[in-house]
């Protein structure tokens, strides 16, 4: 009877051990939760000191750059249009339709649906 009583408090034991290490595991889960949300808040912190530490590069953007050709260099943004939408490509553009690359005196006008998206040479 010995034996198997000491049989069965060994494996009381090895239950309360195994429970433990369960609820370790679980509050080693909800730390590991809790680091990954510390480490995202540190993050963003030090996102916000970057903007104060390493301002944002200035940009021009393309209606700035089309106002200082327009206004300050005097090009006449209206007459420039007519080059590029010249009788050639609205021609082509009739027969081919509002898309493609049409060819215009030494360049190609790229149109997507209705719309001149680029120049290419």
């Amino acid at each position: 009877m010995n034996k198997k009583k000491t049989q069965k408090e060994l494996q009381s034991q090895l239950k309360t051990v195994k429970s433990e290490i369960s609820e370790m595991n679980t509050e080693l889960n909800r730390k590991a939760k809790e680091i990954r949300f510390k480490k995202e808040m540190a993050a963003n912190i030090q996102k916000e000191i970057d903007k104060y530490n390493n301002p944002k590069e200035l940009v021009v953007s393309e209606h700035a750059y089309l106002r200082y050709f327009e206004r300050v260099k005097g090009f006449d943004l209206e007459a420039i249009k007519k080059e590029i939408l010249s009788e050639k490509v609205l021609s082509l553009m009739e027969k081919l339709g509002p898309s493609g690359h049409f060819p215009n005196d030494g360049y190609r006008v790229v149109l997507k649906d209705n719309t001149v998206t680029t120049i290419l040479i």
